[in-house]
């Protein structure tokens, strides 16, 4: 058989719990997966008992136990007493039932078997020991002696403190006993050699069955999951099923051994605290603490230790019962008193067959493996690739797996551990990565704004070119007729016309002339991509433009300018007249926005990170309504009076600004007034040179507007 522990990799889900809880650290990680290592198992079976997932199991014996059955020769199961803990739905009579039905000959108790290594460890006992403390029998012997029915502790032993071998007494199982006694018996009785299938809650038991000295005495082993499930493929409800005895031989008072401190009370020995010569240890961390105290060469006073892995038989790994320890340990001590069927004529010290002492004795043989030793310079540089610089840095939280930081880094040298099974450096990896995604999310965001805005542009660019298109064409058809018009109205206009006939002629030159304000502004839109750009100072321009501005303003309007000094000396290539326009305009939309009465401020600064002019005009006017943002730089559309604006303005100035490679952005509230924003790329940004390609440029510099740098 193959290592009786094995892991399904496809449900571990990295939460290392079997790490952690593993004594020998015989769990190795690799890809982030939990997988055993056979040559360090005691297949103690603790990953079993805390995986959750299932990613822990063992080696299923059903179909071998089939197989088994059906070979003709007697089948005998050897039914471990912490059966009661489990079958606890049922009386002990319908399980030996059920298992007579799945076709074994013969139900006995292992309790039997206890019986012969009680013998035998009383006969330990009372061996009188050398004045060097070892024993006649056991010359080698070491006090103080391990004694266990446990597997898993044996293999502890064997593979990771062989030096600890002398302690342990080296009788077998209660297991292995009663397989030697079927055996021996049935070969003196001339008997066919039976199958021997022992069924209990160890997981370690499958493994002991191939251990040296002891393959062959026992076939095979179950446990008692896998009995339930044999009942189930025959569709057998153990509940109904009929009562059976045991099979003899019958046990005494070795049906205790299951429990704590079982295997002393069936040498005579009752549990007596204050008795330091006799100890019971029984749980992985008390055994671990002997263990380590022995090797380490403390002095014990204790002459003789009864050893469990578990605490107890009865809190085996593959105990499936819902019963607490307390309740399974009360129906263990119940079914050993009350007895199965009698006391057996053949019982160890009675007329009957007997089983010599010999018969029950095993070897030890220590695990030879090699481990390789890092260095300190191997642990340091393990221990700073998870971010542990110095001893301050390690913490030894044991989160995973190992109680300090370089006990890890030495199993990561040995390849059974990875680095990054360390949770303080994961969540340290894992904060600074949420950090990056943040600033990448809010890079995103502002790129997003930015594609959404040139979308949004080159759609208005599309409807406006179309528009100019259109314009154009629109125009120029009435441009000729238009002209007509008013050549004959002021031809009217010179004649002497009765009554009111002058008055109807003045209005029809004055809406004529209109209307050739209009499609000024339809030629004027359609030719907005012929630029004459001229190489300016930013602030002289502004500066200039903003103080003619000033000359025409109604008293109560107070125009501001503040050219930050970043600006001073900032050059820009534009076309003067056509940027003028739009400053023009926006301008007379702030004063039309506070109504004769209110204030307007400009300022411009120099923005480095991006090398472009921002100008900002700002009014304290009612503000935009949200409902007309969106519709700002539509043609034709407008918010003034019928005959008060032709709704060219905002749509001209938007596609003058995008002529110049620059932006220009509206931000209002009803009652906040408004804020208008127009950025343009200064002389000597790669924006400027690609948009002047192809246009000529007039270096202004000295001559335009000399010797103002501040508006007056």
């Amino acid at each position: 058989m193959g290592h009786v522990v094995c892991s399904v990799l496809d449900k571990c889900r990295r939460c290392y719990h079997c790490v952690r809880e593993c004594p020998v650290n015989a769990i190795r990680v690799e890809d982030g997966q939990a997988r055993v290592v056979e040559e360090r198992c005691i297949c103690c079976g603790t990953c079993i008992r805390v995986c959750n997932q299932g990613a822990r199991t063992y080696v299923n014996a059903v179909p071998e136990a089939w197989r088994a059955l059906e070979m003709g020769r007697p089948a005998v199961a050897v039914l471990a007493p912490s059966f009661v803990a489990s079958f606890t739905d049922v009386e002990p009579g319908q399980v030996v039932g059920a298992l007579k039905e799945l076709g074994f000959t013969r139900v006995v108790e292992t309790a039997y078997g206890a019986e012969w290594t009680a013998r035998a460890y009383q006969e330990f006992l009372d061996s009188a020991p050398h004045e060097d403390g070892t024993h006649r029998r056991w010359a080698e012997m070491k006090p103080p002696f391990l004694a266990t029915t446990c597997p898993a502790v044996v293999k502890l032993v064997e593979i990771h403190r062989p030096q600890l071998i002398p302690h342990l007494v080296p009788i077998v199982s209660p297991m292995v006993a009663t397989a030697r006694y079927l055996r021996r018996r049935a070969a003196d009785e001339g008997a066919p050699d039976p199958i021997v299938v022992f069924i209990g809650p160890c997981v370690a038991k499958k493994d002991e069955i191939d251990s040296p000295g002891l393959a062959g005495d026992v076939d095979l082993v179950l446990t008692f999951a896998e009995i339930r499930q044999m009942c189930d493929e025959r569709e057998m409800n153990m509940e109904v099923g009929d009562l059976a005895r045991f099979d003899p031989p019958y046990p005494g008072v070795s049906g205790f051994v299951p429990l704590a401190g079982g295997l002393l009370r069936s040498v005579g020995i009752g549990p007596d605290l204050l008795d330091a010569q006799m100890l019971t240890i029984a749980g992985k961390d008390h055994l671990l603490d002997l263990l380590e105290s022995l090797e380490d060469g403390d002095e014990a006073q204790a002459l003789f230790a009864d050893i469990l892995f578990c605490e107890g038989c009865i809190a085996g790994p593959l105990m499936d019962s819902e019963l607490s320890l307390v309740r399974r340990r009360e129906r263990v001590i119940e079914h050993a008193h009350r007895g199965p069927g009698g006391v057996s004529s053949d019982r160890p010290g009675e007329p009957g067959f007997f089983l010599p002492t010999e018969g029950l004795f095993r070897a030890f043989e220590p695990v030879e493996r090699e481990m390789d030793q890092p260095t300190e310079r191997d642990l340091r540089a393990i221990l700073e690739r998870v971010g542990k610089h110095s001893t301050d840095d390690e913490l030894n939280c044991g989160s995973c797996g190992y109680s300090t930081c370089r006990d890890k880094a030495a199993a990561v040298y040995r390849q059974l551990a990875e680095p990054q099974m360390c949770f303080p450096y994961m969540t340290h990896q894992l904060e600074e990565a949420v950090e990056k995604l943040e600033s990448s999310y809010e890079d995103l965001h502002r790129i997003h704004g930015r594609l959404q805005r040139t979308q949004e542009a080159l759609l208005q660019a599309e409807k406006l070119s179309f528009l100019g298109q259109i314009s154009a064409g629109v125009a120029h058809e009435i441009n000729n007729p238009l002209g007509g018009i008013l050549l004959n109205a002021e031809l009217l206009g010179d004649e002497n016309l009765p009554g009111g006939a002058g008055e109807h002629v003045d209005l029809i030159r004055t809406e004529a002339a209109r209307c050739r304000e209009i499609v000024q502004g339809l030629l004027n839109f359609s030719r907005r991509s012929r630029l004459q750009k001229e190489r300016v100072s930013a602030s002289d321009y502004l500066c200039h433009l903003i103080s003619r501005f000033r000359l025409n303003l109604p008293q109560g309007v107070e125009l501001t300018c503040d050219v930050h000094p970043s600006a001073a000396d900032c050059k820009i290539q534009l076309d003067p007249d056509l940027v003028e326009r739009v400053i023009v305009n926006i301008l007379d939309n702030a004063l039309d926005a506070v109504g004769g009465c209110g204030r307007i401020s400009v300022s411009v600064h120099h923005n480095q990170s991006t090398d472009e002019i921002c100008i900002t005009i700002t009014d304290d006017g009612d503000g935009i309504p949200g409902e007309d943002m969106a519709q700002l730089f539509t043609p034709f559309f407008t918010t003034k009076e019928p005959g008060m604006g032709t709704g060219l303005g905002l749509p001209l100035a938007h596609g003058i600004v995008k002529m110049h490679r620059g932006q220009i952005e509206v931000e209002s509230a009803p009652g906040e007034g408004a804020r208008v924003t127009i950025t343009l790329p200064c002389q000597g940004s790669r924006q400027n040179e690609m948009s002047g390609a192809g246009h000529g440029t007039r270096d202004l510099g000295a001559r335009f507007y000399p010797g103002k740098r501040r508006c007056p």
